[in-house]
């Protein structure tokens, strides 16, 4: 191919792979759409299926953006605590929403489809450096876009499986999840890419590039930089005893990348570290890797495949293809031992863990050309059959879980009345009480500080959990409520259907607490002294 006609064909290979993408963002938009379309007359779709609580957790950050603040802080715990320039992505996002004048939930879902079809091109090219056949990296494009593992199985006999329930581990969940997610694998494999091409030419540009895309991985997840520097550092040391060449340049690029890459991690850190709350809630944030046949069974023939294509490459490639490939290969066992290394995120860690495993699968999947036409066609269908299926089941489920009109799918048009005047009348920094499932809300939708809201946001969620439920419950007395609020600054307390199911005490009996706002059956009680 002659050099003019590179632009050429990166601009047909976009083309092909771009209606792809647009078939997964609609495939995860799908269950999104339903639950806007079935929505009841008497409740409001929240826009968050999967995992809400968490979905509420990135929307309570927007809307402290949203009021200005640059400084991230728990807004799921009462204790008063400094700010900190974390989670800089959704502040950002939700400030933008401001000044744009569109809900946060539409900002939020916007930015989700963003990040995927950022996601999807970005692969799409970071295939093409490993995969120089159209073929190959065809056929890698299509299982990054769709491939799953064997969770659609597993789920029959009601046996957990990553690829089920862990969004990181897998492109299509992540994209069907968060704005974030699909955004951290694709700087991820922007710094890999812009480290391969510094190593083999040598070039600073490359480097300060790699450096870059580290900087904003770590700025949506700080947690990943251990990951990216271990894998960068373990291949260009790997790299240089495998070629034997002068290795000072290349610790001196790959000092830049990991420098930049550090850079906002370290400053994370810190932050957490010096402050006592932020310290308390990083204690307490554990995401402990499930067994490993979980993962097994959430990569499945996607792993197999990988394992195969893996030997393969490395029997069959030479020179600077073979070197190429021994990144994947790094990025594959290092990703491994992390995720049962002693460490708070260890499950997290699977982010991005797909991408080098669909490269080496599509180099196993292309040795079925050697095989007669029928054979051929027949294993092709069984990979498909094999690899396809969970993603589509993720996306029946959400369809499912929204025709049944449920909290958190759902929330009652009093419930949101209440907590837009909250909004409006109340300050960022007021401490609202209310039950763990409007407590996970009203940060979402009214900007407030609430007393119990998270299981890992809020300091001490066990025990505040059961203090609130002692305080509705009636397992307090009077005197002892008014003390309680008095104790923990609370200044409002919510008062709606899921209150009054914990017992069914009322707040109005309670001294120094009064009626602020009311639509239908919700109430929001002001404490006055």
């Amino acid at each position: 191919m002659e050099k003019r006609d590179v632009p050429e064909a990166v601009i047909d290979g976009l083309l092909w792979a771009l209606p792809w993408a647009f078939i997964v963002l609609l495939l995860a938009s799908l269950p999104y759409l339903a639950g806007l379309l079935l929505a009841p007359r008497d409740a409001v779709f929240t826009g968050l299926i999967i995992n809400p609580a968490d979905g509420n957790s990135y929307l309570a950050k927007m809307a402290e953006g949203a009021s200005g603040a640059w400084l991230f802080h728990l807004p799921f715990t009462s204790e008063p605590h400094n700010g900190a320039f974390l989670f800089p992505f959704y502040l950002a996002l939700g400030r933008l929403c401001s000044l744009v004048g569109i809900p946060l939930i539409a900002g939020y879902h916007a930015a989700r489809l963003f990040g995927g079809l950022v996601l999807l091109l970005v692969g799409y090219q970071f295939l093409g450096f490993f995969l120089p056949g159209r073929r190959q990296k065809r056929i890698a494009y299509l299982l990054l876009c769709f491939a799953s593992g064997q969770g659609w199985i597993f789920m029959l006999a009601v046996i957990p499986s990553t690829d089920l329930w862990l969004p990181e581990s897998n492109a299509f969940y992540s994209i069907l999840v968060n704005p974030h997610f699909p955004l951290a694998v694709a700087a991820e494999m922007g710094s890999f890419l812009f480290l391969a091409r510094f190593l083999e030419s040598g070039r600073t540009r490359f480097a300060l590039a790699s450096g870059s895309c580290g900087l904003v991985l770590t700025l949506l997840q700080p947690f990943m930089a251990l990951s990216l520097c271990l894998i960068a550092g373990i291949y260009t040391i790997i790299r240089w005893w495998y070629r034997a060449r002068d290795i000072w340049a290349d610790l001196r690029g790959l000092a830049v990348v990991l420098v930049m890459t550090v850079a906002s991690a370290g400053y994370a850190v810190v932050a957490t570290s010096a402050d006592p709350v932020l310290s308390a809630w990083m204690a307490q944030n554990l995401t402990p890797s499930p067994g490993v046949l979980e993962f097994v069974s959430g990569y499945g023939a996607l792993g197999l495949l990988g394992f195969w294509g893996g030997v393969v490459a490395m029997r069959s490639r030479q020179g600077i293809e073979r070197e190429r490939i021994l990144l994947l290969i790094v990025w594959v066992v290092v990703t491994a031992v992390l995720l049962y290394a002693p460490l708070s995120l260890q499950r997290r860690l699977s982010e991005g863990l797909q991408v080098p495993l669909v490269i080496l699968a599509a180099i196993g999947l292309s040795r079925l050309s050697g095989f007669p036409r029928l054979p051929r066609r027949l294993l092709g269908a069984v990979a498909v059959v094999m690899l396809v299926p969970t993603n589509l089941a993720l996306v029946v489920m959400a369809t499912g879980t929204v025709a049944e009109h449920q909290y958190p799918e759902y929330i009652g048009r009093d419930e949101l009345a209440a907590m837009e005047w909250l909004h409006d009348n109340t300050r960022p920094a007021d401490v609202v009480l209310a039950s763990s499932e409007m407590g996970n809300t009203i940060p979402a939708r009214a900007g407030n500080t609430v007393y119990y809201g998270h299981l890992m946001e809020t300091i001490d969620s066990e025990s505040k959990l059961e203090q609130v439920e002692a305080f509705y419950g009636g397992g307090m007395t009077a005197g002892e409520a008014a003390q309680f609020l008095d104790r923990t600054g609370v200044r409002y307390v919510f008062w709606s259907e899921y209150e009054r199911e914990l017992g069914g005490r009322h707040p109005d009996s309670i001294a120094g607490v009064s009626p602020a706002f009311t639509s239908g059956d919700v109430t929001v009680f002001r404490v006055t002294k």
